[in-house]
């Protein structure tokens, strides 16, 4: 299949079906803005129902919002992942960095863009708040089955090549077949009741035996932060969190990349924080 691509370079802002996610969205979309210099696209499940639901200044700093082409395939769950396997069929760059809308850039990482001789890579490691390096618990339980552990929360694929495009059909199948995929790999107890974003494509790679070439040489390269909740709580109910010109986390500034994954971090007073980083950013230029 090919893909009619606009432009080379570009990132992708996988927006899901609600009014929460499309303003975290947004929010990722402005910090881009900030500290990169490529275009970027939100993808939704509906046009109409995303320009109802948001401000209407995002024109400023978006540069296509896209529908998904086959409609929300996560049947209206608060799970936008399950979209992911559809990109591929809009995209409209050439070379893409896909993020979801629980994912802000907080630097300028141009550096990513090394990748462009390769048609997929995934990152290998994550860290905490603290910059140090820690395993998931749910990628802990991928040695049970030999899947070797990669990591979602930003990689990168080329349009328009027989390789992307058999990555994004395999995608296609486990995403809309989750559960059973996963009760395939992993034993009962184990079996996790969400379409967990590292687990749908760590089993992709694992179908199609292409760990070592779809995962980052350079750890540094597409290594980010992840926050996640512990089954007791929210990881935000314990620890501070603020924007001003800067995201901090107990008075850790944040860089790179970070994903946050619970949505309630991103409260108007944090959104209205990173808009009014974005409008001085934008007056200084």
């Amino acid at each position: 299949m090919t893909v009619e691509t606009k432009e080379e370079n570009g990132w992708l802002i996988n927006a899901g079906n609600s009014e929460n996610f499309y303003n975290q969205a947004l929010a990722s979309a402005m910090l881009l803005k900030i500290n990169q210099k490529m275009p970027v696209a939100i993808c939704v499940d509906n046009l109409d129902k995303f320009k109802n639901k948001v401000s209407a200044d995002y024109e400023d700093y978006v540069d296509y919002i896209i529908e998904y082409p086959f409609g929300d395939t996560s049947a209206n769950m608060p799970y936008p992942q399950l979209n992911q396997w559809q990109l591929y069929h809009v995209t409209p760059f050439h070379k893409n960095i896909l993020i979801e809308a629980d994912t802000l850039v907080l630097s300028d990482i141009d550096y990513v863009w090394q990748l462009g001789n390769t048609n997929i890579q995934f990152p290998t490691t994550v860290v905490d708040f603290r910059n140090v390096p820690w395993i998931p618990p749910n990628v802990e339980l991928f040695n049970e089955n030999n899947i070797k552990t990669l990591h979602a929360g930003i990689w990168f694929f080329k349009a328009n090549n027989e390789e992307s495009e058999r990555y994004f059909k395999m995608l296609d199948v486990v995403c809309q077949n989750w559960r059973q995929a996963f009760k395939t790999y992993f034993k009962p107890e184990h079996v996790l009741d969400f379409p967990c974003l590292d687990t749908l494509h760590s089993v992709t790679v694992k179908m199609l035996d292409e760990y070592d070439s779809y995962s980052v040489t350079n750890s540094n390269l597409l290594s980010y932060t992840l926050m996640l909740n512990t089954v007791e709580q929210r990881w935000n109910d314990i620890m501070n969190t603020w924007y001003i010109q800067s995201f901090k986390i107990d008075n850790y500034r944040q860089n790179g990349v970070l994903k946050y994954t619970e949505p309630s971090v991103m409260t108007e007073k944090i959104f209205n924080g990173i808009r009014n980083h974005y409008r001085s950013a934008v007056a200084k230029t």
